[in-house]
C-alpha cells in the first residue's frame, strides 16, 4: 500500500503521457464495443500492477476508438469508459478530471464497486471515487437531435447532460445509423445537432388560441349584426328615411365579419401548427 501511495502521488507522474486531451481522430475503419472493453480490462490490470505506462496506453486506445464506434454504447460501457479516464487522470494527478470522470461513472452505475484486486479498500483512488458523488453537476442540458433522429447521453436516449460532468454523446439518424460519437468534457458547450427547438413559438400557444377565439367572436357578432340590419331593411314597417342608413350598416357589418372570419381562419391555422 505504501508503494502504491508513493507511486500514485509522485510529481514526476504529472509530466508523463496522460490522456487529458483527445487528439483529432481519423477513422480508417469502424470500431466495436469489444475494442473499448479490451481497453477497460487492460487499464484496470495496469492500474493493479502499478503500470502507469500501460494504463495511459489503455486510456489513449479507448479515447482513439470511441469516436469511431459503430455500435450504440451501453450504459455500463459508458460508465467503464469514464472510470478508465478517471484512473488515468488519478495516476497523472489531474485531480479535477478525476472527480469529474468518476462522478460521470457513478451517475451511470451508482451501485458499482471497484474490484478489490484493482484497488483495495483504503486506497486513495477509492476515496476519490467515493468523494466524486459530491461534485456539483451544474445545469441539465437537453440535447437538440437532428431532424428525424435522436441523441443518447451515456447510452441513454432522452437523457440530459450535466454541464459540469463529462458525457459520451452519440447522434443517430432516424434509421438508427450513428453519425457522431464524442466524449464531451466538463464545461464544454453541447453542440446542436439539428434545428433549435421552437420554444419561443410554443410559448405563444395560449395567446394564439385566445386571439383566434376573440376574432372568431367578433366575426360572429358582426355577421349577426349584418343579418339584423338586413332584416330591418326588409321589414315593411321600417321608415323610408331609415333604409339608407340600414343598408350602409349592413354592408359595413357584413364585410367586417368576412374580414374577421378570414383572420380567424389564419390565426386558427397558425395555432394548430404551433400546438
Amino acid at each position: 500500500m505504501l508503494t502504491a501511495l508513493l507511486l500514485f502521488s509522485s510529481p514526476a507522474l504529472a509530466e508523463g503521457e496522460g490522456s487529458s486531451s483527445t487528439p483529432a481522430v481519423e477513422c480508417p475503419s469502424p470500431t466495436t464495443l469489444s475494442v473499448l472493453q479490451d481497453a477497460y480490462a487492460r487499464g484496470e490490470q495496469s492500474f493493479a500492477n502499478l503500470d502507469i505506462e500501460g494504463l495511459n496506453q489503455a486510456s489513449d486506445d479507448a479515447a482513439q476508438a470511441l469516436p469511431c464506434l459503430s455500435e450504440s454504447i451501453t450504459l455500463n460501457d459508458a460508465a467503464a469508459y469514464h472510470r478508465l479516464m478517471g484512473m488515468s487522470a488519478f495516476a497523472n494527478q489531474e485531480r479535477d478530471r478525476v472527480k469529474a470522470e468518476f462522478h460521470a461513472a457513478r451517475l451511470l452505475q451508482p451501485g458499482y464497486a471497484v474490484p478489490e484486486d484493482v484497488a483495495p479498500q483504503g486506497h486513495p483512488m477509492i476515496a476519490a471515487y467515493d468523494e466524486a458523488v459530491l461534485l456539483d453537476e451544474g445545469a441539465h442540458e437537453e440535447p437538440v437531435p437532428p431532424l428525424g433522429g435522436y441523441v443518447t447521453v451515456g447510452g441513454v436516449r432522452g437523457a440530459t447532460r450535466r454541464a459540469n460532468s463529462p458525457a459520451i454523446i452519440q447522434v443517430f439518424e432516424g434509421d438508427g445509423s450513428i453519425t457522431l460519437t464524442l466524449h464531451l468534457g466538463p464545461g464544454q458547450v453541447m453542440p446542436m445537432f439539428g434545428p433549435p427547438p421552437l420554444t419561443e413559438t410554443r410559448s405563444l400557444r395560449v395567446p394564439m388560441l385566445v386571439a383566434t377565439a376573440a376574432t372568431g367572436a367578433v366575426a360572429l357578432g358582426t355577421y349577426g349584426a349584418a343579418a339584423k340590419f338586413r332584416s330591418d331593411f326588409q321589414d315593411p314597417a321600417t321608415a323610408e328615411e331609415d333604409l339608407s342608413d340600414l343598408y350602409v350598416r349592413n354592408r359595413v357589418s357584413f364585410f367586417t365579419s368576412m374580414g374577421m372570419g378570414a383572420a380567424t381562419l389564419a390565426l386558427g391555422t397558425v395555432t394548430v401548427v404551433v400546438w
